[in-house]
């Protein structure tokens, strides 16, 4: 390779008609000696071959030192090398006004470009035929991370490695609106061939970054995402529990949980305080599932007395017992192909639950004086509002048919954790309700919603739709007031009285407020049905606690 020096002694520098002189010479020379002639500023570290678009954007000042070289270090290539040189020290040079008043003209208009450039909020990089970095503006340079000196006269694959700008010279074809990586900033880039009199002399790419504009969408994206979720959830939950009234969050979640278990056959716990819609949910989950066309068939462990329990459940055979004059299914073999709801799972016998082990695990089961084991394909969906885990530590519920049972739980919240659905079940059951009782009842008092929101409503789903039948019977318009209401809903005392007094300032075991609630709600019904009524309890716990406390029925 050989190369020169020379200083620039032309006023205004290398401009525009400086430049075409320059690129003329060259090309002479080219001709001549058939040498590639490079052009380099000492700042920079690569050279780059002669052209307008170098020239120009190398922004040539006057008195600068310059370096013209060819890679041929040969006789033709010194020759032409130094005969540029020598044209650009002693033959440029103006040497009349007028071209110099030209020369002044065309300086101010490429110090005005240059700024413009500079100013716009976008990147510039402009390359040669040779794919060589001409010219980077300062918002490029930013995004590369680079100075001038490091960028000009290099690759521009070596810059920006996935960069379309030679693709640009290959085609001569725009490529626009594409997004590009530049040192972890997203760039949108669009890139457009240079020509000069239909001679293609370059590639321009000019690209702006959005990476906060993107990080903004993403966000922006990621709130669509969950308010089409939660769309969806609603959507398909409304369409699937459509008698499942409620808004709340923690409803919501068990619904999708619900919902999710209907696709599936595996065993289903649900969980809550009497009244929350157990049963409800159960029946939800058959219908909607492929079992939706067998039977649903319901159990309630509690209210079969325990000795009637294991026929109730497999059936028997004929003269296996007394009275057995025929033989009859049990709820299993009825449910065979469905599904079978055992509510008050809790309440279950301990002999009992041994059995109801084996038929969910083994899908088998003997009837009562029966001689051969029977094969069902029956789903169960299981329900308690007890404490199964404190049960299993005192061994009153089996703890391997606990975690057969907990396969999919469904929590379902208290009327108290969800008043903000109270507004949405009045309405409700206020429609309901009325219709079936024939009165036209269509409004009720803002008074009576404000007492539905302070009371705590231990029944739960089932006393509020009780408290709104009793207030359509006794409405006498068309609008319940609230003295269509029990009194002990609108006592307004009731909030500052205690329902728990303390003992010589000390709190009393549970067991104490258990036995005297159970002694009272005794004293009052005379019977164990009308009392667990009272208490949201079934009969059988009630006559379990009262044998439990030695209460005495009179």
């Amino acid at each position: 390779m050989y190369k020169n020096s020379i200083i620039v002694n032309i006023t205004y520098g290398i401009h525009t008609r400086i430049a075409a002189m320059i690129v003329n010479k060259a090309s002479e020379l080219k001709a001549k000696y058939n040498i590639n002639l490079y052009i380099r500023k000492l700042e920079n570290k690569e050279p780059i071959a002669i052209s307008m678009l170098a020239l120009i954007s190398l922004k040539i000042k006057q008195n600068e030192i310059i370096e013209i070289s060819c890679y041929e270090d040969s006789l033709q290539g010194r020759n032409a090398v130094l005969e540029l040189c020598n044209f650009i020290t002693t033959q440029i040079e103006p040497n009349n006004s007028f071209m110099s008043n030209i020369d002044e003209f065309i300086e101010e208009n490429t110090i005005a470009n240059e700024q413009i450039l500079e100013s716009l909020p976008l990147g510039i990089i402009v390359i040669d035929v040779n794919s060589n970095i001409t010219s980077a503006n300062e918002y490029a340079l930013r995004l590369l991370d680079k100075a001038s000196k490091e960028v000009v006269g290099r690759n521009i694959k070596n810059i920006i490695p996935a960069s379309k700008l030679p693709e640009v010279l290959k085609t001569k074809d725009s490529i626009s609106g594409e997004f590009l990586n530049i040192n972890e900033n997203i760039v949108i880039a669009n890139r457009a061939p240079i020509f000069s009199n239909d001679k293609l002399i370059g590639a321009i790419g000019a690209f702006q970054d959005i990476s906060e504009l993107a990080k903004k969408l993403e966000h922006y994206q990621e709130e669509i995402n969950y308010y089409r979720e939660e769309l969806q959830k609603h959507t398909r939950l409304n369409g699937s529990f459509t008698d499942i009234i409620g808004s709340s969050g923690s409803l919501k979640d068990a619904l999708l949980i619900a919902a999710k278990a209907a696709k599936s056959t595996s065993t289903v716990l649900v969980r809550g305080e009497s009244g929350t819609g157990k049963e409800l949910i159960a029946k939800a989950i058959h219908n909607h599932s492929t079992r939706k066309d067998k039977p649903f068939i319901k159990v309630n462990c509690a209210a079969i007395p325990e000795n009637l329990l294991e026929s109730e459940l497999f059936g028997f055979e004929k003269g296996s017992f007394t009275g057995a004059v025929k033989s009859k299914p049990g709820k299993f073999k009825l449910a065979d192909g469905g599904t079978i709801f055992l509510d008050e799972i809790g309440d279950l016998p301990k002999q009992m639950q041994v059995k109801l082990l084996r038929v969910i695990q083994e899908k088998e089961f003997e009837s009562i004086g029966g001689i051969e084991t029977q094969k069902v394909d029956v789903r169960v969906i299981a329900a308690t509002n007890r404490n199964l885990e404190e049960m299993m530590k005192t061994g009153e519920f089996r703890e391997d048919l606990y975690y057969r049972l907990n396969v999919i739980t469904i929590t379902l919240p208290p009327l108290r954790e969800r008043k903000e659905d109270i507004n949405l079940l009045t309405e409700y059951f206020v429609k309901t309700i009325s219709k079936s009782l024939n009165k036209s009842i269509n409004n009720i008092e803002s008074e009576c919603i404000n007492y539905f929101q302070k009371y705590n409503w231990p029944g739960n789903i089932r006393e509020f739709q009780n408290i709104i039948e009793r207030a359509i019977n006794l409405c006498e318009g068309s609008t319940i007031a609230s003295k269509d209401l029990p009194f002990y809903i609108t006592n307004s005392s009731q909030t500052d009285e205690r329902l728990i007094n303390l003992r010589n300032g000390e709190l009393l075991p549970i067991e104490e407020y258990e036995k005297e609630l159970i002694t009272l709600a005794m004293q009052k019904y005379k019977s164990y049905n009308k009392a667990g009524k009272a208490l949201g309890l079934t009969h059988r716990t009630v006559s379990l606690k009262c044998e439990k406390y030695n209460i005495k029925v009179e």
